[in-house]
């Protein structure tokens, strides 16, 4: 499956399917939670102080719920483009759509010479007698 990297604004390696990255980009590796989780840890150091900084408080919990919005925002644009494939929807670096009207196409070829070739021998047979 390809995923978007957010911290590079591209595709990084590892296949996969997000609808923004084109096919056969390689996908990020997984981000560390730690990041996610420094601002929470902040707060909580900041809480157990005897006299806390409200205005710190307030800046990395807001850090915090951005963080996690983020990481909702993605992980919610991926469920979308996972449904998308499992349903057989068409999305942007698939191509199982083309292959399978190449496929009919040159079974439809070959449907065809093998009438042709019915008809050009019942034409030598009547011509024969």
């Amino acid at each position: 499956m390809q995923v978007r990297d957010p911290a590079a604004g591209t595709c990084a390696r590892g296949g996969g399917g997000d609808p923004r990255c084109p096919r056969g980009q390689p996908r990020p590796s997984p981000a560390s939670p730690g990041p996610l989780f420094a601002p929470a840890g902040t707060v909580i150091l900041e809480l157990s102080k005897e006299k806390t900084n409200e205005r710190l408080l307030d800046r990395q919990a807001a850090a915090f719920t951005a963080s996690v919005q983020h990481v909702e925002a993605e992980l919610s644009a991926q469920i979308r483009y996972l449904t998308q494939v499992a349903t057989g929807q068409p999305h942007e670096g698939s191509s199982y759509s083309s292959r399978k009207d190449c496929q009919m196409a040159l079974k439809r070829v070959d449907y065809a010479r093998l009438k042709l070739s019915d008809v050009a021998r019942i034409c030598e047979q009547l011509l024969e007698n």
